[in-house]
């Protein structure tokens, strides 16, 4: 379950920036998945060039 890091300050009585920043060693593991995700999803064929860059 994912819970908004807002959220998660606002139980704790602080600021996202402080969350963010005492604990950012336990979004390491969210940041590699979410790099993982966007290398499924972005692969080096969508960047070929279309027919209308190749006919100028």
């Amino acid at each position: 379950m994912k819970i908004p890091v807002s959220t998660v300050a606002a139980l704790v009585g602080d600021t996202p920036e402080t969350i963010y920043k005492v604990y950012a060693h336990l979004f390491e593991k969210d940041e590699v998945h979410a790099s993982n995700l966007m290398d499924e999803i972005i692969n080096l064929s969508s960047f070929e060039e279309s027919e209308e860059i190749k006919n100028r």
